[in-house]
């Protein structure tokens, strides 16, 4: 069996030849990154001194009231981001489905703008739109009759804060969920229509069951990008005020880029790839499916 093997491996020498390129920028750009962090967490690593410090940067972290704001935060905004998101979408694309070919695609091009936009550009917009003296919002609110709103206060600012990332958020999922849209078979809705179905059992009984795989990458590629904002957050409230829009990627860049602690740093990005690949690993779970179609 060894022997046939071997035979297998040197008649394929040529392949293994082809890839090599892409398995080393995959192993030093990738792998090796992934190992040296796990292993700097295990370090006091700073500008001035290094030194091995066994499980102290984790139990540092797991008492810091600052880092656990910053976890509270970002498990906030997934539970918020994900859900909102895929609801809408879905609604959005089983609309756009109702057109023909031409404006299905004016609708995709139109919501996939700010996904292609500069992150820059759509944050100062937005902060110049919710300003709280010059702010377009207030100067609605107010001509209304109304008290200005502080949208970046303690308590408003993560739920401002996520409403963009959605807002800017929703072209992917709209994309792929029209494409998954127009793969299912239209004899599934004639035959729902011919036992009495009406519009929205039909998509009850025949469009989620259908869509299961698209809405299972759509909600992992979603709760991984939730988990992984950082741009935004940072050019909107820089994490403030007092935290309240602190993440743990954010917490991570200014603890290790800024502070120049990146023990601590490496432990942060252990313990967020631990939560996404638990919570991905829930996920497939419970949404995989067979379906193929």
């Amino acid at each position: 069996m060894l022997k046939k093997q071997l035979v297998i491996l040197y008649k394929e020498r040529y392949g293994y030849l082809f890839v090599a390129p892409a398995l080393f920028f995959f192993f030093l750009f990738y792998l090796y990154p992934i190992a040296d962090a796990v292993k700097t967490s295990f370090y006091t690593y700073t500008y001035y001194a290094s030194g091995f410090a066994g499980l102290e940067n984790y139990r540092f972290l797991l008492q810091d009231d600052v880092f656990l704001k910053s976890v509270k935060n970002t498990l906030l905004i997934v539970a918020m981001l994900v859900p909102t998101s895929l609801l809408t979408s879905l609604l959005i694309s089983i609309m756009i489905s109702q057109f023909k070919s031409k404006m299905q695609s004016v609708f995709k091009a139109v919501f996939y703008i700010p996904a292609v936009t500069s992150i820059v550009s759509i944050t100062f917009m937005w902060k110049y739109l919710l300003n709280y003296d010059f702010g377009l919002f207030n100067y609605i609110v107010g001509a209304l009759g109304f008290d200005k709103i502080n949208y970046l206060s303690y308590d408003l600012a993560l739920v401002t804060t996520t409403f963009i990332v959605l807002l800017i958020g929703l072209g992917q999922p709209i994309v792929i969920l029209t494409a998954a849209l127009g793969g299912i078979p239209a004899s599934l809705y004639e035959a729902a229509e011919l036992d009495g179905a009406s519009f929205w059992q039909k998509h009850f009984s025949v469009t989620l069951p259908m869509l299961k795989p698209a809405i299972l990458f759509v909600v992992v590629s979603g709760t991984i990008g939730a988990f992984q904002l950082f741009a935004i957050i940072l050019l909107f409230t820089a994490g403030g005020p007092n935290y309240a829009t602190s993440t743990i990627l954010l917490l991570l860049y200014q603890e290790a880029f800024t502070n120049g602690d990146y023990g601590k740093g490496s432990a942060m990005a252990v313990i967020l790839s631990l939560i996404i690949v638990t919570i991905a690993w829930l996920q497939f779970k419970f949404l995989r499916s067979d379906l193929e179609y």
